[in-house]
């Protein structure tokens, strides 16, 4: 059985809980001050009215009732490695040459044309490969859509309590001893944790640095929490947080930030690749950072990753990394 053609969103919740939005939604500029909303918006915050008001709001254990029934089939494309390597020696050189710039992330995609099935089918997949160590989150209409399952947080907002992460350093699982202590994975995640302690101000409480193993990819994660004072202004809180160093550029300034358009621009990813995306509910507010993820315009799809590129970077070991989460998603959405 075919699932009826209609607008969607849906963010898991936790375990066997997924709140899903039917359509149509109306768009909003501001946070609603009751009620329900969902937020998603491209990776540059450019569209005006990022808010999403659904018609109709429910809670499932899964998401039979709204995706394709067929397995979709793709014929992917070979990724063409010469783009990234420019855009690796030219951030070779700014380091060289002495440039302010930290850390930046490049993100390279895998294209390809959808020859059979129904790509909302992978919804259940991405649900299967979630649980407590990530989230399952989507939407679509006619047109297009994505989906996926992130094991990233951007903000987990209620009662004036900020809790978000740092998840940075890539490793696959046989690695394990020589990742944890590995000093340029662990520079890499540094830097991203100073970077969102510098955009929060103020006191902020770090855990310990753990190691995360989740569908074939190791990670480093450290968890943040903040109390804020006073009103939210949600826009405000999301453009404070986002991008984090994890998908985006360290310092946050506007000539680094002009490294990374123009890089951004040569590789062309999906727009909504690493963006927010959450769920408001009652002044509760979430969002998640939109990774390990397949998008598609009418036939045509992608499956977008991206690297920390530091100093220390080698471009053999980057490429192989993105190989690496490429495969990761194709494997966690049964591709």
């Amino acid at each position: 059985m075919t699932a009826p053609r209609q607008d969607i969103a849906f963010l898991q919740l936790g375990p066997q809980q997924m709140v899903v939005g039917q359509g149509p939604f109306t768009s909003v500029a501001e946070a609603p001050k009751s009620g329900n909303a969902f937020y998603w918006n491209d990776f540059q915050l450019s569209d005006p009215t990022p808010w999403k008001i659904p018609a109709r709001v429910s809670f499932h254990s899964d998401l039979e009732a709204f995706t394709g029934a067929t397995t979709p089939q793709i014929e992917w494309s070979p990724v063409d490695q010469a783009p990234f390597s420019a855009a690796f020696g030219m951030l070779t050189q700014a380091f060289a040459n002495g440039a302010k710039l930290e850390k930046l992330v490049p993100v390279v995609t895998e294209r390809g044309k959808l020859i059979a099935g129904d790509l909302r089918s992978l919804a259940s997949a991405a649900l299967e490969h979630s649980g407590p160590k990530a989230q399952a989150y989507g939407c679509w209409d006619a047109q297009g859509g994505f989906i996926g399952a992130t094991p990233e947080r951007l903000l987990h907002l209620a009662d004036g309590i900020l809790e978000t992460m740092a998840l940075a350093g890539t490793a696959p699982p046989a690695e394990r001893d020589r990742f944890a202590c590995d000093p340029k994975q662990i520079r890499e995640h540094a830097l991203v944790i100073d970077g969102i302690r510098a955009s929060l101000g103020g006191q902020v409480e770090e855990a310990d640095r753990e190691v995360l193993e989740l569908d074939g990819l190791l990670h480093f994660i450290t968890r943040l929490r903040t109390e804020l004072k006073g009103p939210v202004d949600l826009n405000a809180l999301i453009r404070q947080l986002h991008p984090t160093p994890a998908v985006g550029f360290l310092p946050r300034s506007d000539k680094v930030g002009a490294i990374h358009e123009r890089i951004t621009k040569q590789l062309s990813p999906p727009p909504a690749f690493a963006a927010p995306f959450g769920w408001l509910h009652e002044g509760t507010f979430q969002a998640v950072v939109a990774i390990r993820q397949i998008s598609w315009i009418g036939s045509d799809v992608a499956l977008p990753a991206g690297c920390g590129l530091i100093r220390e970077s080698k471009l053999d070991s980057e490429w192989s990394e993105l190989a690496l989460k490429r495969s990761v998603v194709k494997q966690l959405l049964s591709l």
